[in-house]
């Protein structure tokens, strides 16, 4: 990962239910168009939404084992996204997971 400049490596994608993410890509959406300064250019949009980013395909990943530099949930653009998702209460209402 560091040899090719990776932040964040998975081991499996799956599909998510859509009832247990009603609104997460309303929210996804929403601070991406108040930050495009946190949207590299070099991104995985294509690997979740099949529309150039209109839409979430489901497509997420599972936590169970994952290699990250941790400077990312350290980042100016990682924290203002998780508080943007904590406040909006769709952990809790919503049941948003990890993945």
């Amino acid at each position: 990962m560091n040899d090719n400049d990776k932040h964040y490596g998975f081991a499996l994608s799956i599909l998510e239910f859509p009832e247990t993410i009603v609104t997460l890509w309303d929210k996804i959406s929403m601070f991406i168009e108040e930050h495009p300064r946190f949207i590299n250019n070099n991104n995985l949009l294509d690997f979740i939404s099949d529309d150039k980013g209109a839409t979430y395909n489901l497509c997420h990943f599972w936590t169970n084992f994952e290699i990250v530099d941790m400077n990312l949930f350290r980042s100016e653009a990682y924290t203002s996204l998780f508080e943007m998702l904590d406040k909006s209460g769709g952990f809790f209402y919503e049941r948003w997971g990890d993945a």
